[in-house]
Order: C-alpha cells, then sequence, then structure tokens
C-alpha cells in the first residue's frame, strides 16, 4: 500500500522546542556550588532575598562573586 501526503500539507522537519532558549556560550553557566544552611541562616537569606526582588539564585550569585572581590 502506497502513503501519499495530501497537497497544502507539510511535514514538520524540525519538532518544536520546549524550554527556555539556550544562552550564548559566553553566558553559559555550568559549573555549581552547593552548601548547606541551618535553618536560621537560610531564613535571613531568604528574608534579605525577598527585599530585592531578584530570584534567589541570581541575587546569591551577585552575593558571592561580589564577596570573592573583595577578598
Amino acid at each position: 500500500m502506497a502513503f501519499s501526503i495530501p497537497k497544502g500539507l507539510k511535514l514538520m522537519s524540525e519538532p518544536n522546542k520546549v524550554g527556555r532558549p539556550m544562552l550564548p556560550k559566553k553566558e553559559k553557566r555550568g559549573k555549581f556550588i552547593s552548601t548547606r544552611l541551618s535553618p536560621p541562616e537560610y531564613d535571613e537569606i531568604e528574608a534579605t532575598n525577598k527585599t530585592s526582588g531578584e530570584a534567589k539564585t541570581e541575587w546569591v550569585r551577585k552575593k558571592l562573586i561580589a564577596a570573592a572581590r573583595r577578598a
């Protein structure tokens, strides 16, 4: 049995990509630092971060980089 594609029907050449767009190579972040905090330490960071309006990970990244540059 032969299969034919009806006229006007286009095949997908590439599937729809789902998710966040890829970052340029300069902006890619692939290294991780993991740490454990006590509940009071976490609460302090959480409270301070909420006033900034930034995502927690972005806020923590900025603070770590600033502290490293001061050292």
